[in-house]
């Protein structure tokens, strides 16, 4: 099911809980629909059950607010009570384990639509129809407003369908068409076999006046025929908007295996809200029947569901993510098949931004995907950060292993209720990795996980470079940090060598060392955005001046010289940056985010960085941090994180509620946000420098003066210089009776360093 309006209500409780003692095995629904522009019903349904015990003399069957007239088991009356909500039949005989019984039902009344409008049996100029969920009921499937049923995610049976309705009108159910008879009284007879095992809430009824396009693909199993049922005025459409439907039908089969179905059909009705992958005939919005490829997705989605939902289908409402998480996420396999790479990353990055900036606002917190509490079932978490977590996992198995091993899953599991610990058992058994600190990192807990390379060390090895990666972990909105995640990372040469890899990362801290034929310029976190990690990040290869935006970095950059080429990557952290390591009174850093510079620069490189500020409520970014006046905000920065946070130079543009801080002479490191107490004052921002280097640019020794001797004999009595990726370099031992002292340079090669002195630190250039 797709839901455009995904709005939380509050749940209509109908504590409809019992112990099971059987399985229904069949239900023989015949229903009269005497005018399909009301609601009105008479149904008398054969539902044939199989005994699970011993010695059962009733059993219990949910039908909602209709009436029950009578029930019947070989044409004996069986004492019967009805609330509304339960049928409880006191059978006339006692049964045993595997005993199969026959009840005949007869019931009317005015069919049920939900609180909240979606779902249930509706009817709107002419046309009838059920939808199978309700979102504002418990529980949320809606087979029991037009027959009495089992109606959970579990028990699955076979169905045949016999609708009455007026002679003018096409009935159409999942399922074959079997006959349609002329009952010679102004009434027509349309008889439907669902001969797969299914659950009730998907199975569906849809009467009006249609026409039927029809089409057969091929598939692994054989011919599959396609109905796709529309309005008179809207039959001609249907080419046009369902244009991409075979290429999307032989993707799945090749990624998730045979169609298991009978047939693929889509009806059209009357709504709005999405659409639902009742099955073999999903209701789907008349208006989306418009000859264009606007809503491909929201067909590929539900015809997704084929495999993910009603073949194998979530064991609870709180697994709907097995379901729906799965069907989102098809969304952008099908985007990626039809349109390539880069709208496929577009397509996930607009999801997970959406997640990360709005989700916990949205719905009350950070929620796990297992277990999520009833009035969640369709929510964004349930389907756009279960997307996130699949992209996350086909990273973490690798393509080849991911989608055969899924396939082999839903094979296996076809026709079969899951449930999240199946998944990880399956996966865990049937490829090399265990998944259990997957699932309990991204499934069963909430929050995110953020991971970046904190440094690295290279030693030369026989013409190669042994590389000892040094990762890190962050959280946000969870306390426990993830085990065994498998991260991609790239190793980035000067000259734009690239080697991608994996890296496994557990805790606070890891370290991995790895044998590659280069001498690292730079080693990225999952460049190519394969995790859905608290972060959202891009980059660009730039060969002209001009301005870069990285909207979901919340980042541009005016390049203003450039030779060759320079590789920019912007990583946004939606999490708190490290704190300072000596404090400054008054000073504080932002608790929630900051951001990450890399990539490959050289000398000539000259480009600003526009941080983007705001207090707008739409993006939850500074609203909690910016208190009072923007003019207090300030930028800090340090080249890495063995280096403490510095105020750098930088102007603002915008208002004191929006706008960028901008700096000048944009470098690789991190940068983050800071803000004056009010109460302190911000004369400190406009502090002369503690040192300075000359000549800068330097080649062969630099002079570093203090500004005041007292400042130096302040400082701590060594001078330490680091390279651009955080590695120490030298070290000199200031003499305090100096106001200046000369160091010799010359061993170093040609690049950018940071000298640091105390808690003061600038950069120097060495040509």
């Amino acid at each position: 099911m797709k839901n455009y309006f995904l709005i939380l209500v509050l749940l209509i409780t109908s504590s409809l809980s019992w112990s099971q003692n059987f399985d229904v095995q069949h239900y023989e629904i015949n229903l009269k629909v005497p005018n399909s522009y009301m609601k009105n019903i008479e149904g008398r349904s054969l539902v044939d059950l199989k005994f699970l015990s011993n010695n059962i003399s009733e059993v219990d069957l949910m039908l909602l607010a209709l009436n029950v007239d009578s029930i019947f088991v070989e044409s004996v009356p069986q004492v019967f009570t009805y609330n509304d909500t339960t049928i409880h039949i006191q059978l006339s005989n006692t049964y045993q384990t595997n005993d199969l019984l026959e009840l005949e039902i007869y019931y009317h009344g005015t069919a049920h639509t939900d609180d909240d409008g979606w779902g249930g049996v509706l009817s709107s100029g002419g046309y009838f129809y059920n939808l199978g969920v309700s979102m504002s009921a418990d529980p949320h499937n809606y087979g029991r407003v037009w027959y009495p049923c089992i109606d959970n995610f579990t028990d699955k049976a076979s169905y045949l369908f016999n609708i009455t309705c007026q002679d003018q009108r096409t009935a159409i159910c999942g399922g074959t068409l079997q006959n349609e008879i002329d009952n010679g009284d102004g009434t027509k007879t349309f008889s439907w076999l669902l001969d797969e095992e299914t659950p009730t809430y998907l199975t569906s009824v849809a009467i009006g006046n249609y026409q039927v396009y029809r089409d057969t693909f091929s598939a692994i199993l054989g011919q599959i025929p396609v109905a796709i049922y529309a309005r008179s005025n809207e039959i001609a459409n249907v080419p046009g908007s369902f244009a991409n439907l075979e290429t999307i039908f032989h993707f799945y089969e090749n990624r998730f295996g045979a169609y298991r179905w009978n047939r693929i059909g889509y009806v059209g009705v009357p709504f709005n809200g999405g659409a639902m992958e009742h099955a073999e005939n999903i209701a789907y919005p008349n208006s989306s029947i418009d000859g264009t490829l606007n809503s491909e997705l929201l067909y590929a989605h539900e015809l997704s569901h084929s495999w993910f939902g009603n073949a194998t289908t979530c064991s609870t409402a709180g697994e709907m993510w097995l379901n729906e998480g799965w069907a989102s996420y098809c969304e952008a396999l099908v985007t990626e098949a039809l349109y390539g790479e880069d709208e496929f990353k577009t397509y996930n990055r607009n999801r997970h931004i959406d997640n990360l900036q709005h989700l916990q606002f949205d719905e009350g917190g950070y929620w796990p995907l297992y277990n999520i509490p009833i009035d969640l079932t369709y929510s964004s978490h349930v389907y756009k950060k279960g997307a996130d977590i699949v992209h996350s996992l086909r990273t973490h198995l690798g393509d080849d292993l991911f989608f055969t091993t899924i396939s082999n899953y839903l094979n296996d599991h076809q026709y079969q209720s899951v449930s999240s610990y199946d998944l990880r058992d399956y996966l865990s058994a049937n490829t090399p990795y265990d998944l259990t600190g997957f699932f309990d990192s991204w499934v069963f807990s909430g929050g995110w996980l953020q991971f970046e390379v904190d440094s690295f060390l290279v030693t030369p090895n026989a013409g190669q470079f042994d590389v000892q990666v040094f990762m890190r972990q962050k959280l946000k909105g969870r306390t426990e940090y993830g085990i065994d995640n498998r991260i991609p990372i790239q190793f980035l040469s000067s000259t734009f060598e690239r080697i991608d890899t994996m890296i496994t990362v557990s805790g606070e801290h890891d370290s991995q060392t790895f044998t590659i034929p280069f001498q690292p310029y730079s080693v990225l976190c999952d460049m190519e955005e394969q995790i859905s990690d608290a972060t959202t990040d891009r980059y660009e290869t730039i060969k002209n001046t001009g301005t870069i935006s990285f909207t979901k970095a919340f980042f541009k950059s005016t390049v203003s010289q450039v030779t060759d080429s320079v590789l920019l990557r912007v990583e946004h952290n939606w999490v708190a940056p490290d704190p300072f390591m000596i404090d400054i009174d008054g000073l504080d850093i932002h608790p929630e985010r900051y951001w990450k510079i890399d990539g490959i620069f050289n000398n000539d490189f000259q480009a600003n960085g526009q941080f983007l500020y705001t207090k707008s409520s739409s993006y939850h970014l500074d609203n909690e941090f910016i208190t009072t006046s923007a003019d207090s905000l300030v930028i800090l920065y340090r080249p890495n994180s063995g280096i403490d946070w510095q105020i750098i130079p930088h102007t603002r543009s915008g208002s004191s509620t929006s706008g960028y801080i901008i700096i000048d002479n944009l470098q690789r490191g991190e940068y983050a946000f800071a803000i004056w107490d009010a109460h302190v004052g911000t004369k400190i921002i406009k502090k002369e420098k503690a040192f300075i280097i000359k000549p800068n640019p330097a080649h062969s020794s630099v002079n570093i003066s203090f500004a005041d001797k007292r400042e130096m004999n302040n400082k701590k009595n060594s001078i330490h210089i680091f390279d651009i990726n955080g590695k120490f370099q030298k070290t000199n031992i200031i003499n305090q009776n100096k106001k200046s002292v000369n160091i010799d340079v010359s061993a170093l090669t040609t690049g950018i360093y940071f000298i640091n002195i105390g808690d003061n630190m600038e950069k120097m250039i060495i040509e």
